[in-house]
């Protein structure tokens, strides 16, 4: 009986480990003068995540990024500063809004 709960324990955690999704994703791009939209799909192709965006989000705007092995999260950091973008990410997904303005 002791057994059988070990193993039932064992694999409940290895498949939690194997669902979560990394934090961590690592990817090296080196692009010049090339649509937003072409960097996030170099994102995508070099990881799991997958960008998820209204019409009203512009992603035809042209950017130049040079990272070498560096997390997502500090790549859209430094990509979508200065823009009217922000993202949010949920589990494998990188959700991409616009930035709210707010007027006096």
């Amino acid at each position: 009986m002791r057994i059988s709960i070990f193993f039932l324990f064992f694999c409940v955690f290895s498949l939690m480990a194997k669902n979560s999704h990394s934090q961590n994703a690592r990817v090296t791009i080196n692009r010049t003068n090339v649509q937003l939209e072409s960097i996030l799909n170099e994102i995508e192709s070099q990881t799991d995540y997958l960008f998820i965006y209204k019409d009203d989000v512009d992603v035809t705007s042209r950017k130049s990024i040079r990272v070498n092995n560096k997390s997502v999260s500090e790549v859209l950091l430094v990509l979508l500063s200065g823009s009217s973008i922000t993202y949010k990410m949920e589990g494998n997904h990188i959700v991409l809004t616009r930035k709210e303005t707010t007027t006096l």
